[in-house]
């Protein structure tokens, strides 16, 4: 006895919404359609509330600075091609800029007069579609899926970088200024 379709047709189709998703979402080249942060360019304004030495077994002393910083940061995007119907074949990969705050804090350990080791993590917060997957349907009523993968599919992302750096001062021996 024919059930007149599954539960979840779309839009009266004989189609089933998992379906549907499955042949927008995911295609032949899976990989092409994942999207990737190129570059991140952020012009930062930083305090260094924290200035010593730190003692390691009361024998080595290390100068350390610990500091907090923050500003807007320049994310270049490559994110999976905008398509309008039929989005299962395409995967073209497409560039694009966005702006968003950048903070964080970070610790550096002078190891010489010249050397220093670092550790800092970064908080970079934007939308964007990582996946590449249609996600949310169109406006005005939002219905999903739309069968579009397009900028109405990009989720708010809280970005993290940790990062560890290996710093040279030049010149090797600073003028003291006494």
């Amino acid at each position: 006895m024919d059930q007149g379709g599954e539960p979840n047709d779309f839009d009266g189709q004989k189609i089933s919404t998992n379906n549907l998703l499955t042949r927008a979402s995911i295609g032949d080249d899976f990989k092409k359609q994942l999207g990737k942060i190129d570059f991140i360019v952020s012009p930062q304004i930083t305090l260094i509330p924290f200035r010593g030495k730190l003692a390691i077994f009361q024998k080595i002393f290390v100068d350390t600075d610990a500091y907090v910083f923050g500003g807007p940061a320049i994310v270049g995007l490559t994110e999976r091609e905008s398509c309008e119907s039929d989005c299962a074949g395409a995967f073209g990969p497409k560039s694009r800029i966005a702006i968003a705050p950048t903070f964080g804090l970070g610790f550096n350990f002078y190891l010489a007069k010249f050397i220093a080791l670092g550790l800092e993590w970064r908080g970079v917060p934007f939308a964007w579609n990582t996946g590449g997957f249609d996600t949310h349907g169109a406006n005005p009523d939002g219905r999903f899926p739309d069968t579009k993968i397009n900028d109405q599919d990009r989720e708010f992302k809280f970005n993290q970088i940790l990062s560890v750096n290996l710093g040279f001062y030049i010149p090797a021996k600073p003028k003291n200024s006494e």
